[in-house]
């Protein structure tokens, strides 16, 4: 009778310590954006953050990494704090380079989580001239 007490505590006990071995969870998710034009260049910032110790943070663009997502040369990537901030400074890209589906992963000894989807578009302001009064 002990031993099936001893058994069902066990039991017990490894049921608390993987409820509380839990994968790592978000803090801020991205969401959808504009990439406007500033100045000569087009730049979009997404945000990804956990409160988890010892994760790693990783983004993609159309399901592929970001870091290899084949950018246009003229792109610039930084990874700050979880954030996710691209520019182009190519002149002639109109933002097309930017636009895409995004999404991060947060991953560390406990597991991985994916985030929800954030949908970037391209957004060119035209300055409309006036016509001069007569």
């Amino acid at each position: 009778m002990a031993g099936c007490q001893i058994v069902s505590a066990l039991f017990l006990l490894v049921g608390v310590v993987r409820s509380l071995a839990t994968g790592p969870t978000f803090v801020l998710q991205p969401k959808d954006s504009i990439a406007y034009r500033t100045d000569s260049s087009f730049s979009v910032t997404l945000h990804c953050l956990t409160h988890s110790e010892s994760t790693s943070i990783g983004w993609f663009k159309d399901d592929i990494m970001v870091a290899t997502a084949g950018l246009p040369q003229h792109t610039e990537i930084e990874l700050t704090n979880g954030s996710l901030v691209v520019t182009t400074t190519d002149s002639s890209d109109k933002g097309e380079s930017l636009a895409g589906l995004y999404y991060c992963t947060i991953s560390n000894s406990e597991g991985s989580a994916r985030s929800r989807n954030a949908l970037v578009r391209a957004h060119l302001l035209f300055e409309v001239e006036r016509p001069k009064s007569q």
